[in-house]
């Protein structure tokens, strides 16, 4: 693994030469950019790229799937534990856990109700917790 000393910027001589007022921070630029491509290739790796990365809002969130469950995605890398509660569960504290996945997100799959009806209403209060 290279240090931080070692990481190749692009155009870092351009930038320099444009702002000599930063030459004194180099080394804290070349720091940051390593710390920035170590993240990239964990994006890379772990989420099919930045692209599909930066679009996660489309997943993360409440969604109602085709046969009526609901599919909660969350991204909370610091956490222990986390539920999902609200109206739907009388504010059951404990019911429904969700399941630690990697790279900081969580889910939960809660399945349709015994009629095939949607088990959090529309307009329901919910919460991640």
């Amino acid at each position: 693994m290279s240090t931080d000393t070692e990481v190749e910027i692009p155009r870092l001589k351009d930038l320099l030469e444009r702002d000599p007022y930063i030459k004194d921070h180099e080394k804290e630029i070349k720091r940051r950019y390593g710390c920035f491509q170590k993240v990239l290739k964990q994006i890379n790796e772990n989420e099919g790229g930045l692209e599909k990365f930066s679009r996660g809002y489309e997943k993360f969130g409440f969604h109602v799937n085709q046969d009526n469950s609901v599919t909660v995605h969350e991204w909370a890398p610091g956490a222990q534990a986390l539920f999902v509660k609200g109206d739907f569960n009388d504010w059951n504290k404990t019911s429904h856990p969700m399941k630690k996945l990697e790279f900081g997100k969580w889910e939960i799959t809660i399945p349709a109700k015994e009629d095939g009806s949607c088990p959090i209403p529309h307009m329901s209060r919910v919460k991640v917790r």
